[in-house]
C-alpha cells in the first residue's frame, strides 16, 4: 500500500480539511491518506480539544505508522510553537498581544498559553519517540512546524522595525526544543 502524506495549511476551516481529505481517500483506493492540522486549518470548525481527540482514521496528529516489511515508523504531531526562535522568546506576553493584532492565529481558540501548549506537543512527542526506541524502529517524524531554526529563511533586514516584525513572525513558525528532542532521539 502506498501512503500519502500531508503536513497541514489546507484551509482556513478545519471542517473543509478533513471533507477534502476524506474525498481525496475515496478518490485513491490502493493509497492511504494520512493529513496534520495546521495553524491555518485550526482557524474554524474545530477546538483544541477535538484536535486533540479526533476519531478520524486520516488525522494523523499525535499518531504513527509502520511501514510494513521495513523497520521505518512515521511519527505525526501538528506541532506548534513556543517562542524560541525569536529573540523575544522569554517575553511571552509581548509576543502573545503581538500575535492578538496581527498574526493569522489569533482566532484560535486554546486552554493553554502557546508555550504550555507547545510543552504538550513535546510530551508527545517524547513519548512517540521512546516508543519507538523500545520498540528498535528508524523514526521518520511528520509535523507543520519548523523543528529548527535554520530550516526557516534568513533575510538581510536593515531597519530596526522590520526586524521586530520578522522576530515576532519567526516566534510563530515552530520551537528549537522540538529539533533538540529529535537530535537527542537519534543517539
Amino acid at each position: 500500500m502506498d501512503h500519502y502524506f500531508f503536513a497541514g495549511d489546507t484551509f482556513n476551516d478545519f471542517e473543509q480539511t478533513s471533507v477534502y481529505f476524506a474525498e481525496l481517500q475515496s478518490q485513491l483506493p490502493t493509497t492511504k491518506v494520512h493529513y496534520l492540522a495546521s495553524n491555518h486549518d485550526m482557524l474554524k470548525g474545530v477546538t483544541y480539544e477535538q484536535l486533540e481527540n479526533l476519531d478520524d482514521d486520516l488525522y494523523f496528529h499525535n499518531r504513527f505508522i509502520d511501514i510494513p516489511q521495513t523497520n521505518w515508523r512515521i511519527i505525526g504531531n501538528n506541532g506548534w510553537y513556543d517562542y524560541s526562535f525569536s529573540t523575544y522568546e522569554s517575553n511571552v506576553k509581548e509576543v502573545a498581544k503581538w500575535k492578538r493584532a496581527y498574526w493569522v492565529d489569533r482566532p484560535i481558540m486554546q486552554p493553554m498559553n502557546d508555550p504550555e501548549r507547545m510543552a504538550i506537543v513535546l510530551h508527545q512527542v517524547e513519548e512517540a519517540l521512546q516508543q519507538a526506541h523500545n520498540q528498535q524502529k528508524q523514526v521518520i517524524f511528520m509535523t507543520h512546524f519548523a523543528p529548527i531554526r535554520e530550516a526557516l529563511p534568513h533575510p538581510l533586514i536593515e531597519s530596526a522595525r522590520r526586524q521586530r516584525m520578522w522576530e515576532m513572525t519567526t516566534a510563530m513558525l515552530g520551537s528549537k526544543h522540538l529539533g533538540a528532542l529529535l537530535a537527542g532521539s537519534q543517539k
